[in-house]
């Protein structure tokens, strides 16, 4: 459906002069993600105001999006596995959040440095579909490295301010931890798979 979408609007380009013949599979393509990730986050989203945290949610994909963007992670094979996706990792944030709400202060702070220096030391995570350039890994992985460091600091200053003040900033500071955490766990899988799978082809030849 997604990709029928992106090729009729690349076709409507065309016959406007927009864009060339010659650009249309190009365009076709660029279309066909962006609406996947429109689709995707909006899905997302609606699971939060279904569960009744649309700011969790929020908050969850702000600190998601950005370090899966640069350190890499899980390709889903096509569009409808790419919003299941996203709506997955939705719905396992919410029922962390719901069951472990007292503890994740607490896990996050002895997850933080572990996950900092794992980040720095596998971003970004290329995979088969989507190799990258030395000159690319160099800079996804400073900015990988950077943006989780700040979200942890964003995260441990709601920690601190929720338990030494009268604010109650759970909602955000679990949130955070879990959108970065979340984007962690899909760097660290995509390392193993497409580790094991040149190993496979290594022994094949």
């Amino acid at each position: 459906m997604i990709h029928g979408v992106a090729e009729r609007l690349s076709s409507v380009f065309v016959r406007n002069g927009t864009i060339t013949e010659d650009e249309q599979d190009l365009y076709s393509y660029g279309l066909e993600l962006l609406i996947s990730n429109i689709v995707g986050v909006a899905a997302a989203l609606a699971i939060g105001i279904i569960l009744g945290n649309l700011i969790g949610a929020v908050i969850f994909l702000l600190a998601f999006i950005p370090v899966r963007t640069y350190a890499g992670g899980l390709h889903a094979k096509n569009n409808f596995f790419c919003i299941m996706s996203m709506s997955v990792n939705m719905l396992l944030a919410f029922a962390i959040y719901l069951f472990l709400q007292k503890y994740i202060g607490i896990v996050s702070l002895c997850l933080m440095i572990p996950a900092a220096v794992a980040t720095y030391i596998i971003a970004p995570s290329e995979s088969e579909n989507k190799p990258l350039t030395e000159r690319e890994k160099s800079r996804n992985k400073k900015l990988s490295t950077t943006i989780f460091s700040i979200e942890s600091i964003i995260g441990l200053i709601l920690l601190l301010i929720s338990t030494f003040t009268n604010a109650d900033l759970s909602d955000s500071y679990s949130f955070v931890f879990l959108g970065m955490y979340s984007a962690f766990i899909s760097m660290a899988v995509s390392h193993i798979f497409e580790k094991r799978r040149k190993n496979h082809e290594e022994q094949c030849y």
